[in-house]
């Protein structure tokens, strides 16, 4: 049975998890830093770990992968999360995604999130995109849009080399579908596929900090969404993953500190470490549990 999320005093505060569901994925986008090869849990000890996420006082779970959407169980936990008052968030790449997959979907998830590199197919397919991403993304956040506008839609950026300079133009479609909420995160050669390939992507600390500036007009000019701009300092001791395993992973000193095994052992045994910081995770979470009016 699933303990309530209400929190105690001596409760860690560690509200928000990124799952991992798989690392399987069907687009080879050359900066990403997913975990190369980690087994996916099996059914019971997938629902095991939610049960302890949730029991941890895990607030807002998003999964993505990998392609979340290849795992078996991603819709299932979404929809067991959705009831027990977990917000839930889900990242595609959308090549799965069908109109009667996404109807499924859609009455249990608060979040949909879209990987957006560029205002164009030209800037998506230089920063190594699989053919028909830019119209494939636009064209679900207009169906969401239409057809669920209770979804809040949100979408990733990762600023690299290739797409620095025209980064700010994605405003244009920010504005056009309403979307909630824009990340743009600092290309992160942590792991996996983007260490191999740091020299064709990586952005200097002066490039980032002016595109940083850049963006402070762009947000002004968007006051329906939440624009945040994400350097690795900022996920550092405050981000939290779960990997496909089930293992418990915290963003620390630009790189990974394993923190032990879900499936063994409760959430706040393994987040009560000096590599997770749960002042610099509110600092970075707290906003979506403010009243309506202050996140829209």
């Amino acid at each position: 049975m699933t303990a309530n999320i209400l929190k105690t005093h001596d409760t860690v505060n560690a509200t928000n998890v990124c799952w991992e569901i798989t690392s399987r994925c069907n687009d080879r986008c050359a900066f990403c830093y997913r975990p190369d090869t980690r087994q996916e849990l099996p059914d019971g000890e997938a629902d095991l770990v939610l049960d302890r996420l949730i029991e941890g006082g895990v607030r807002k779970i998003t999964w993505t992968g990998g392609e979340a959407l290849l795992c078996k169980n991603t819709e299932r936990l979404i929809q067991r999360a959705h009831a027990a008052g977990v917000v839930t968030s889900l990242i595609t790449n959308a090549i799965l995604l069908t109109p009667e997959r996404a109807e499924c979907l859609a009455p249990h998830l608060d979040w949909i999130t879209f990987s957006l590199d560029g205002p164009d197919g030209e800037t998506q397919r230089a920063m190594t995109r699989n053919a028909g991403h830019f119209e494939r993304i636009t064209g679900w956040l207009g169906w969401f849009q239409a057809e669920f506008p209770g979804v809040r839609r949100k979408i990733n950026t990762v600023a690299a080399s290739p797409n620095l300079e025209a980064v700010p133009a994605i405003a244009d479609i920010v504005r056009a579908f309403d979307v909630c909420r824009w990340k743009i995160f600092r290309f992160f050669p942590v792991r996996g596929t983007a260490a191999r390939n740091s020299a064709d992507f990586s952005v200097s600390d002066a490039d980032f900090r002016r595109l940083a500036s850049r963006m402070d007009a762009v947000r002004a000019a968007l006051p329906g969404c939440r624009v945040d701009v994400e350097d690795h300092e900022q996920m550092n001791d405050a981000y939290l993953s779960v990997l496909p395993d089930g293992e418990l992973r915290v963003s620390h000193d630009n790189g990974d500190t394993l923190l032990g095994s879900l499936v063994s052992g409760s959430f706040q045994n393994l987040v009560r470490c000096p590599a997770f910081s749960p002042a610099k995770h509110g600092r970075r979470t707290s906003w979506l549990y403010k009243p309506a009016e202050a996140v829209s």
